[in-house]
């Protein structure tokens, strides 16, 4: 058995097991990580399903920081469907509970999401807005992974942007994020 089909079939039996505990949260969690298999597959569809099976079960919990990752994770989704209004929309929502709460780390990948939900519109004054709310919060981040990401996005902004020293500087920050991977 392959690794995405080994992955699938834990998630699927922690589904089926939390549902039989009366355990939401655990379910959440593995719906949630079915999810991001079935993005990684390109599989919007089944992808969407289990966010948004995610995204109930949190709210209903409520479980405000997690509900809002949930719609982070499901804008992240809209834009690889080609959903950029969508996204964008989620990403705010998200954002405004991540900052009411004081969460650093999703605050960034919040920004850095609405950046690449702008990008996808062609609103590139926007997307360089959501880069300079996460500029200053970024050296708090914990998560490498997070940051790393939006160094990415912030390059790609700044590429889009078209002019010549904001194409250096998203090289310098490409760069810098190559450095910091390694």
């Amino acid at each position: 058995m392959g690794e995405f089909a080994t992955a699938q079939k834990n998630f699927e039996e922690g589904i089926a097991l939390s549902k039989e505990a009366g355990e939401k949260h655990e379910m959440a969690m593995a719906s949630t990580g079915l999810g991001d298999l079935h993005l990684q597959q390109a599989d919007f569809t089944g992808a969407r399903q289990y966010y948004e099976a995610a995204l109930n079960a949190r709210k209903e919990l409520g479980e405000k920081e997690a509900t809002a990752e949930s719609l982070l994770q499901i804008a992240v989704l809209s834009i690889e469907e080609g959903r950029p209004g969508e996204a964008e929309s989620l990403s705010r929502k998200a954002l405004e509970q991540f900052q009411a709460e004081k969460m650093t780390s999703q605050q960034v990948w919040a920004c850095g999401v609405l950046a690449r939900a702008a990008l996808a519109q062609g609103k590139v004054g926007d997307a360089q807005k959501s880069i300079v709310l996460a500029t200053p919060i970024l050296p708090r981040s914990q998560q490498r992974d997070i940051q790393l990401e939006l160094q990415i996005v912030a390059a790609r902004v700044h590429a889009a942007s078209g002019k010549s020293s904001n194409v250096e500087s998203a090289l310098h920050l490409l760069d810098s994020a190559m450095k910091a991977a390694q």
